[in-house]
């Protein structure tokens, strides 16, 4: 047993330069991260070229209302342990309450516009997206508050745990609302004036649908008994040469416990 562990130690420092397991959760949250930031950077860019009105402050705060919601549902997605748990569930209550702020403003100045300038509201699929995104939030943080503060509601913790999968999918469902929202909004007259590069917003939403879909256990948030088995997706993270060292360190051990 000695000699297996010392021979795969060896190995791993010979190949340690160039030869490591692919953090496949890592990559997708950088990526998710990254086409975040290309978005938001962009829209508060095209928000401080324009002139300064009140409606200028609609998309500076839906821009940080879709960074905002994504990466409190990022903070949620890969937690395991009950630390883990309860500090990215504090984060995810401090996001979702600034991007509740972020939102109703924001909406309340876009209502606001079409008002004094006699338009007709919700015509566009911008607005009918957007819409849609506020009503389900509002139910969403409604449920997520009682799920977290009022489980007796529900019959009690232990009943109340059974919602959360709802909870979860309902939650995609509103971020995929947010980001079609976000998406029309790059193509209205407003922005296409403004910024004419469409390839940016293509790179920037691909990221963060990597990101976030690559991240999804689905059996978590299942509604009907399907099991889920992706066992037989050959792992090709032994091909792409990211350096990890706790598994460098961690995979001679446990080869040697099971030989």
């Amino acid at each position: 047993m000695k000699d297996i562990e010392k021979r795969h130690i060896d190995n791993n420092d010979n190949n340690r330069s160039f030869s490591i397991r692919y953090d496949k959760d890592l990559w997708f949250c950088i990526s998710a991260t990254f086409g975040l930031l290309i978005y938001a950077g962009i829209s508060l860019y095209i928000s401080f070229i324009s002139d300064f009105k009140l409606f200028v402050w609609h998309p500076i705060l839906m821009s940080l209302m879709v960074l905002l919601s994504t990466l409190g549902t990022i903070v949620l997605q890969k937690a395991a342990t009950r630390h883990e748990k309860a500090q990215n569930l504090f984060y995810h209550k401090i996001t979702q309450i600034s991007n509740l702020i972020c939102f109703v403003v924001g909406f309340v100045i876009a209502y606001y516009k079409k008002s004094i300038g006699g338009k007709t509201h919700f015509k566009t699929y911008h607005a009918k997206f957007g819409l849609a995104a506020f009503i389900l939030y509002i139910i969403q943080l409604m449920a997520g508050l009682t799920l977290i503060y009022f489980p007796s509601l529900l019959g009690g913790i232990s009943r109340s745990k059974k919602y959360y999968k709802h909870h979860r999918f309902i939650g995609y469902t509103n971020l995929a609302l947010i980001l079609l929202s976000a998406t029309t909004s790059t193509q209205a007259n407003w922005t296409k004036t403004r910024f004419n590069q469409d390839w940016i917003w293509v790179v920037s939403f691909g990221m963060i649908l990597i990101g976030i879909i690559g991240r999804i256990n689905l059996n978590k948030i299942k509604i009907c008994n399907i099991n889920w088995n992706f066992s037989s997706i050959p792992d090709l993270s032994q091909y792409i040469p990211v350096y990890n060292q706790r598994n460098q360190i961690n995979q001679p051990i446990r080869d040697g416990l099971l030989a």
